[in-house]
């Protein structure tokens, strides 16, 4: 058996309206267990029996779990009887644009991200007025590092940014590490809770982080695994005197960048830096983006990839200037 979802550990309702498990035997048993978090109510059991193809079907599950939740973060759990297999997923409750803010980063990314090694990263969040404190921890082979700093909020709420460089954690703690996990968190004095995962992963030969504006008006990063340089001079001519005049030779330089193979919880954000005006890379060259897709890559072991063909360009728009917001209030209201 084999859910075709793709289950994720944290996930809203509406992400689980319809569940597929396919390569069952007719009349094997699916367990679905719904229960509450903090207590380990058991909300609801459900033995769901595949057809005559080996394929179950969960359809409108999400209103399901909007009936029994009530408000409360929720495990769902699906097993077989015929074989062991959980996958537990929490899933989060309805809740304000403002709790949202609170309680997750400002980013598409869900689960790990993944970076390079000795990149700069960015762990983005919404604060209120009060004491807040960012926690980050290094889980390196050797051992567990931890660093938290504690700010006062008097400005009352506001987005805000967190950069950090996972070296500078441990690096002068004598420990050195091409491949490593760290955890950034956000825990604000109500108890409100937002963290990240960042996965680095070993830097290719010619790899680079570019850097970009995410759709909550963020600064976040993707990791590039090979960018090809292409030079392709236009030739003006015209008729001067009765001979064919060479007058205007103008180079038009391009890059063809390939990303380092991504998650399914990454796809969003890559969606994000495609759909960015222009992007910026760790050595400070700005790009604007001519051309790019995403797709499934054979040879990244089908995963997901970003291919783009990015212009050279000197506007950077402040990026690092760039001052977080949620919304755009420069639209001059021509239309209007």
């Amino acid at each position: 058996m084999k859910i075709d979802n793709d289950i994720r550990k944290i996930m809203f309702s509406s992400e689980l309206d319809q569940i597929s498990i396919s390569e069952c035997t007719p009349g094997d048993v699916v367990v679905l267990n719904i229960s509450n978090d903090d207590y380990q109510y058991e909300f609801c059991t459900l033995s769901l029996y595949a057809d005559a193809s080996g394929i179950i079907q969960i359809t409108q599950f999400a209103a399901l779990l909007n009936d029994l939740l009530n408000g409360e973060p929720a495990t769902v759990e699906i097993g077989s009887l015929a074989s062991i297999w959980v996958i537990p997923v929490t899933i989060a409750p309805k809740m304000t644009a403002v709790e949202y803010l609170l309680g997750y980063p400002m980013t598409t990314v869900r689960g790990p991200k993944t970076c390079f090694a000795g990149s700069r990263q960015y762990f983005p969040y919404y604060s209120v007025h009060g004491e807040y404190k960012i926690k980050k921890t290094v889980y390196l082979r050797e051992a567990t590092l931890e660093q938290t700093t504690t700010y006062d909020n008097v400005d009352g709420a506001k987005l805000s940014s967190d950069q950090f460089t996972a070296e500078n954690i441990f690096e002068n703690k004598g420990y050195t590490a091409d491949c490593y996990r760290v955890k950034a968190e956000k825990v604000l004095q109500n108890g409100y809770r937002a963290e990240m995962l960042f996965d680095y992963i070993p830097r290719p030969y010619g790899g680079k982080t570019f850097y970009f504006i995410n759709s909550f008006f963020q600064k976040e990063s993707i990791p590039i695994a090979s960018i090809e340089r292409s030079s392709k001079p236009k030739h003006s001519f015209a008729n001067i005197g009765g001979k064919k005049v060479d007058y205007l030779v103008k180079d038009e330089t391009t890059f063809e960048i390939t990303s380092v193979p991504l998650r399914d919880g990454e796809i969003e954000m890559a969606a994000d830096f495609l759909r960015s005006k222009s992007v910026v890379s760790e050595d400070g060259i700005g790009y604007v983006i001519k051309d790019g897709q995403l797709k499934v890559a054979s040879d990244a072991g089908e995963m997901w990839q970003v291919k783009a063909t990015l212009q050279q360009t000197d506007e950077l728009q402040h990026f690092d200037g760039h001052r977080p917001k949620l919304f755009d209030d420069t639209f001059d209201q021509t239309f209007d």
